[in-house]
């Protein structure tokens, strides 16, 4: 299991699995929807949108990122970076392979909101999943 702010990824699959956010990919958000990590910005409450011409940005003080799950969110979700040169982008273990994902590729590939939940659930939250 990862580790992670448990009471905060829990409002994140909750809110991934509420129905109330359409998906969308290829950014934190768009016109008609939201990736799973854009979720998670927007359920935090830290920061704010921005729509510059075609994009949205997530901002937080003088940092706007579009793509990817901006610093603040790491602390805010409690997660730990892989290394210094991997953007952040929720890492997950999926499957009884327990295969290495990620949840930004899993919404690009178009898997729904509630099986990226899930396997959110049993990266980060699941005490009885065996990840070693």
């Amino acid at each position: 299991m990862f580790a992670c702010n448990r009471e905060r990824m829990t409002k994140l699959v909750e809110a991934l699995e509420s129905g109330e956010y359409t998906q969308a990919t290829g950014s934190l958000r768009t016109e008609s929807g939201f990736c799973c990590l854009g979720v998670a910005c927007d359920i935090s409450g830290i920061g704010a949108w921005s729509q510059q011409e075609d994009f949205y940005y997530y901002v937080d003080g003088d940092f706007l990122e579009c793509s990817a799950l901006p610093a603040i969110m790491i602390d805010y979700y409690g997660l730990e970076m892989m290394d210094e040169e991997c953007t952040p982008q929720l890492p997950l273990k999926v499957g009884a392979y327990q295969r290495f994902d990620t949840a930004s590729d899993m919404n690009d590939r178009g898997i729904p909101f509630a099986a990226i939940a899930q396997a959110i659930r049993e990266s980060y939250l699941d005490e009885d999943a065996d990840h070693a």
